[in-house]
C-alpha cells in the first residue's frame, strides 16, 4: 500500500477540502460531521530572502522558534561535490536575517532532517541518513546554545527514520517516525529525551499491514499528539492519530474519508484553542485535496476549510518554511531509494504547509510582525 498525496499548496492552514467520491453537498464525505474552520485570513505575508549554500538543491522541511528573534529551519542541500548524496541543512534567524548554520553529517551517503524543534535556548532536528548498507537510519541532532551535534539515541528495526519532533520542556521531547522491519512491515516509531537520554516508548499498530508516524506536538508530560497513517487488509488507508495520557499511547480515531485514503502529516494547536491536524486524501477523481481533522473534546471530527485558503497569522508562530523542489515520502510498499525524498511538512501552533513546485530554491515565509 502507497501513502496517499505527494502535494499541498503552499499556504494552507488547518482545514480541508474533502478527498471522497462520495460527497455530500458541502463537498465532503456523505454523511460525515463537519466543523466549518474560522481562521483569520492574512495578505501579508512576503518572502523572507534567505542564503543558498552552493549550486545545487537546498530543501528546508520544518521550523520552530522560541521568539522572534531565535528561528531554526532545517532540511537539506545537495552539495556541489557530490550531486549524488544530500546533507543536512539548517538556517537560523536571529530577528534581522537567516543564517545557515553548520550541521554535522554521518557517513558519506545521503542525509537529511525532517523536523525541528525549539525550546528556549536548545534545539532539536531529526530525520534520517543512509549508512554503508545504504540502509536508512534515523538521525537526531541536537543544539546547545553554540553548536549542532549529533545526539545518540536508539536506532531499531532493519531501518528507521525519524520524521517529527516537538518539545514540551528542555528536559521532555519527543520525536516520531517509523521502523521497518526485515520483512517490509513499517511501525510506529515513539522517542522520547528525558534530559539525559533518548529511550522509545511503545505505541500501537493498530493497522494489520502497517503503520507510520509523521508529526508529533507535546503539550505536557502527560499530553503528547502524534499523527500518521496505518494501512488495514481491506483498505482504504486511514488517518493515524495517537495520544500519550503521561502513561501509554492509545489510538484516537481518525474521521472516514470515505471510500479514499487519507493520510495525517501534521499536528498542532493554537494557544487556548483545540489539537488540529492537517494531512492529504485521495480523490480518484479529482487527484489529491486537504484533509483537516480537530479534537473536538468528545472525539476527532472533520472541518471544513475555505475554498481559497489561506495562511493564518499568529505572531507567536510567524514562519513558513518550503521548499521548492519535488518532494516524496516514503512508500510503505517499498523503502526509500532517493537521497532526495522527505517528508516536507510544517506544523506549529496552527499553521502548516506542504510545497511542490520544480525550482531548487529554498523559500522562507514571514508575515508583518504586528507593530
Amino acid at each position: 500500500m502507497n501513502t496517499v498525496g505527494r502535494a499541498c499548496a503552499l499556504g494552507i492552514v488547518f482545514g480541508s477540502a474533502a478527498c471522497s467520491s462520495d460527497l455530500g453537498p458541502s463537498g465532503n464525505p456523505a454523511g460525515e460531521e463537519v466543523a466549518t474552520a474560522s481562521f483569520a485570513a492574512t495578505s501579508d505575508w512576503t518572502v523572507v530572502p534567505t542564503e543558498n549554500s552552493g549550486t545545487g538543491d537546498n530543501v528546508l522541511a520544518s521550523v520552530s522558534g522560541s521568539a522572534e528573534n531565535d528561528v531554526w529551519a532545517v532540511g537539506q542541500i545537495i552539495p556541489d561535490d557530490s550531486a549524488n548524496v544530500t546533507r543536512t541543512l539548517a538556517h537560523h534567524y536571529d530577528g534581522k536575517k537567516w543564517t545557515p548554520v553548520h550541521t554535522p553529517n554521518v557517513g558519506s551517503h545521503a542525509n537529511a532532517l525532517l523536523g525541528v524543534a525549539t525550546h528556549g535556548d536548545k534545539a532539536w532536528a531529526v530525520g534520517y541518513y543512509f549508512d554503508e548498507t545504504f540502509a536508512g537510519r534515523s538521525l537526531v541532532e541536537a543544539w546547545d546554545g553554540d553548536a549542532w551535534a549529533i545526539a545518540d539515541h536508539p536506532q531499531v528495526g532493519h531501518e528507521d527514520h525519524l520524521t517529527g519532533v516537538s518539545a514540551a520542556g528542555a528536559n521532555d521531547v519527543w520525536a516520531v517516525g517509523w521502523v521497518r522491519d526485515s520483512a517490509g512491515t513499517f511501525s510506529t516509531l515513539v522517542e522520547r529525551f528525558d534530559g539525559g537520554a533518548w529511550h522509545v516508548v511503545p505505541a500501537p499498530n493498530p493497522g494489520a499491514l502497517g503503520n507510520i508516524l509523521y508529526g508529533v506536538l507535546a503539550r505536557s508530560a502527560d499530553d503528547v499528539w502524534a499523527v500518521g497513517q496505518k494501512v488495514g487488509t481491506h483498505g482504504p488507508d486511514e488517518g493515524l492519530i495517537l495520544h500519550w495520557d503521561g502513561q501509554r499511547f492509545t489510538e484516537s480515531p481518525s474521521p472516514s474519508n470515505g471510500a479514499n485514503s487519507a493520510e495525517l502529516l501534521g499536528v498542532s494547536a493554537a494557544p487556548g484553542g483545540p489539537v488540529r491536524a492537517i494531512g492529504d486524501g485521495e480523490d480518484f477523481t479529482s487527484g489529491t485535496k486537504v484533509v483537516a481533522e480537530a479534537d473536538s473534546g468528545g472525539g476527532w471530527i472533520r472541518e471544513a476549510i475555505p475554498a481559497r485558503p489561506t495562511i493564518a497569522s499568529r505572531a507567536s508562530s510567524p514562519w513558513l518554511a518550503a521548499s521548492r523542489t519535488r518532494w516524496a515520502r516514503p512508500s510503505m510498499s517499498a523503502p526509500e531509494t532517493t537521497s532526495r525524498s522527505s517528508s516536507a511538512t510544517t506544523a506549529k501552533n496552527g499553521l502548516a504547509s506542504r510545497a511542490r513546485t520544480q525550482t531548487p530554491t529554498a523559500r522562507i515565509c514571514s508575515p508583518a510582525w504586528p507593530r
